[in-house]
């Protein structure tokens, strides 16, 4: 194969990787969410808590191929989520922090595989912080971190539409993200999306909807 042909067909493949919900007759939109749980119940009165939302890196890059979940083993509270959009590492996005000046915290990850999504979650928090989130794939695999044993009522949230998928994430942080500082994760959404397609033939279907109860 000679060099000119070899870059066209890599450069078509890049596009193809880069671009995960360009399907011909397609547009992947907004479904539901859960509610914003985490810390307290609504903005503290002074105004230092920042939100954060990964819609325009997912409208731009693509669909969720990979969740990082970050956890604070000490005080008992997720930190930060960082799911990666598309298949350039570049597209990941972080809300909260992944360690402390103590070192890292703890941290789990997974990488969704061909059609799969993350289709369900469960979830606990308190009033200082996120302490357990669980999510399941399509394909009937799960991410979890934290606090299962908390006393705190487990929650689930999936999408309004059988065939939704978790878009993206928003969330809460303590403080804003400068040079000299990063917020850590207060209170999280799930961002719940669904594709719609012209022609009902080229609809991707979860292998493995999983229905809750």
């Amino acid at each position: 194969m000679g060099a000119a042909a070899l870059l066209v067909r890599t450069a078509a493949l890049a596009s193809l990787l880069i671009v995960v919900t360009a399907t011909a007759g397609c547009n992947t939109i907004v479904d539901s969410s859960s509610h914003m749980f985490g810390a307290g119940l609504i903005q503290p009165h002074n105004n230092t808590w920042v939100t954060y939302t990964q819609e325009t890196v997912w409208k731009n890059k693509g669909d969720i191929t990979k969740v990082n979940l970050y956890y604070d083993e000490q005080t008992k509270c997720l930190k930060g989520v960082k799911p990666t959009f598309g298949y350039n590492s570049s597209n990941a996005r972080r809300i909260g922090v992944e360690g402390s000046p103590a070192g890292p915290y703890s941290s789990v990850d997974l990488k969704l595989q061909g059609t799969e999504q993350f289709i369900k979650a469960d979830y606990k928090f308190s009033t200082s912080c996120v302490q357990y989130l669980r999510l399941y794939t399509s394909r009937n695999r799960v991410l979890a971190v934290g606090n299962s044993d908390s006393s705190s009522p487990l929650l689930t949230t999936w999408p309004v539409t059988p065939k939704g998928f978790l878009g993206f994430f928003k969330g809460w942080t303590d403080v804003a993200n400068t040079g000299a500082q990063v917020g850590q994760l207060m209170q999280l959404q799930l961002v719940w999306a669904v594709r719609t397609c012209n022609d009902s033939s080229s609809t991707p279907t979860n292998p493995n909807p999983s229905a809750p109860p």
